[in-house]
């Protein structure tokens, strides 16, 4: 797909890093007749990992650490995307939002650079190393194309401009393109070897991505160009849903009038910062549609604040957090889909007010209307996005188009 649009017959690889808040993936295409799939990379210095939580967190010696292995300290951010506007915003861990952007793309960069089975593929001709055996990226030679969300706090030539330099920077790649990450989703799933037989693009394709804050719809038709449909629908609402569920537990409500006599408060408060514990719920989520939660407690830790919403610290001068036992069933689950009422927006104005599963469905119908009102058949549809991993979102995917192909591939799975 991204041949066609590349003037530099310089470039020997294009390289594809599809970046949610929720995980990442990238993928390597050479662009030589002798070998024209694309590779999957893997994330991790030394482990074989091809799909990296979106996590990230720095020493003071400024090495930098991700995925899993970042999650592992106390001091590490996630949920940190944000568009070029919001970048000066301070997070939690006292450094901006940009900052945080940077480290994590500098470190999947080198993560992908050190791994030794990535270096020795297709990834060593658009590699070199320097006198002391630092790997690094030959900087006109490869083509590095980055998502970007697809809400209306992203759009704008400036926006993706500036989220290019910020990677070029960080990477060392001259030439970086930044697009949609449903757009970047197509890329992946046509470059896969077995879906590439399956997937007539003559018939029309549509690609749902389900991602961690958006919903997007990328229809492809060859000589008829393209529709983009983008809900700021992500299953990130989902996993505010369970920390709501466990908020208005009575078991919660007891730790917190005990933490406020014991602080001498007369009311003691959840944080604003709560990404730790949605990240935890995130992992939870996953092992629960997976089959693999069992019925296991999990500790998880919450900021709190006086009535004023001013941080409590505890008695060795750090953030008071509060911790609860969670265990996450099919009760909670349901009023994560069924009951969870919140508004959901396309192109910055409200479009739907409702539960997970009935957003969903509006989204689906928006999209099922559109491509009906311009006339285009859909043989074949894509369903993918973290979260494509609960199994209801294939089910009202499935519905709103009886009548194509489906092939569910789900972004945790090893492509």
């Amino acid at each position: 797909m991204w041949e066609n649009d590349i003037e530099n017959k310089n470039y020997k690889a294009v390289m594809v890093w599809g970046i949610d808040d929720g995980d990442s993936v990238a993928f390597i295409k050479p662009l030589t007749e002798w070998y024209g799939k694309a590779v999957s990379l893997y994330l991790h210095k030394s482990r074989d990992m091809q799909v990296q939580v979106s996590a990230v967190a720095k020493k003071q010696n400024g090495e930098i650490t991700i995925g899993n292995d970042a999650v592992e300290k106390r001091e590490y951010a996630t949920h940190f995307m944000r568009s070029p506007e919001s970048w000066e915003r301070i997070s939690s861990t006292g450094v901006t939002y940009r900052e945080h952007m940077s480290d994590y793309i500098r470190g999947m960069s080198e993560a992908i650079l050190q791994n030794s089975s990535n270096r020795c593929g297709v990834m060593r001709h658009v590699m070199l190393q320097d006198d002391n055996g630092v790997a690094h990226w030959q900087k006109d030679e490869v083509l590095l194309v980055v998502s970007r969300p697809s809400s209306i706090t992203w759009k704008g030539k400036k926006m993706r401009r500036q989220y290019a330099e910020l990677i070029s920077e960080a990477t060392g790649i001259s030439n970086v393109i930044v697009t949609e990450e449903s757009r970047v989703a197509v890329f992946i799933l046509l470059g896969i070897y077995n879906l590439r037989e399956e997937i007539n693009l003559q018939g029309g394709a549509l690609v749902l991505d389900f991602g961690s804050y958006t919903a997007d719809a990328t229809y492809l038709l060859p000589e008829k160009g393209s529709v983009n449909i983008c809900w700021e629908l992500g299953d990130v609402q989902v996993e505010c849903a369970m920390l709501k569920y466990i908020m208005q537990s009575d078991r919660w409500k007891k730790i917190l009038a005990d933490a406020a006599k014991i602080h001498g408060r007369e009311r003691v408060l959840v944080g604003n910062d709560c990404s730790h514990a949605i990240f935890q719920l995130r992992e939870r989520k996953k092992a629960y549609f997976d089959g693999t939660l069992g019925e296991r407690w999990h500790y998880m830790e919450l900021p709190v604040t006086d009535k004023d919403g001013i941080p409590i610290i505890d008695e060795c001068g750090d953030l008071g957090l509060l911790g609860i036992g969670v265990q996450v069933t099919s009760e909670m689950m349901q009023y994560a889909l069924d009951g969870y009422e919140f508004d959901v927006r396309k192109d910055g104005h409200v479009v739907n007010h409702g539960t997970w599963k009935e957003n969903c469905r509006q989204f689906l119908d928006d999209v099922r209307q559109t491509l009906e009102w311009k006339e285009l058949s859909v043989q074949t549809v894509i369903v993918t996005g973290s979260g494509s991993r609960m199994p209801c979102t294939v089910e009202m995917s499935v519905k709103a188009f009886p009548e194509s192909l489906f092939l569910p591939v789900h972004r945790y799975t090893e492509w």
